[in-house]
């Protein structure tokens, strides 16, 4: 019996898949624990994966954070050439 699947061909570079995580995690750090949400993002064609956690989901956080994995590639494609 086979499990049915999708297949999706990707360019290199073509796509990035942003998403939340459905659950929240905790941080202990040491004043008080509190809870985030892990922001996830992946390239479709070389499933490079990249996590942060933030506050929350709201559209500032979703900026903020989309910014930084924008500095963060640019660093590592200077870093390959």
């Amino acid at each position: 019996m086979s499990i049915p699947s999708v297949r999706m061909e990707h360019k290199a570079g073509d796509k990035l898949f942003v998403d939340y995580m459905g659950c929240k995690l905790w941080i202990y750090p040491p004043a008080a624990p509190r809870e985030v949400e892990a922001f996830v993002a992946i390239l479709g064609c070389s499933l490079l994966t990249y996590v942060e956690a933030v506050e929350s989901q709201r559209k500032e956080d979703f900026i903020t954070v989309c910014g930084k994995l924008w500095w963060r590639s640019a660093c590592y494609r200077s870093r390959q050439l």
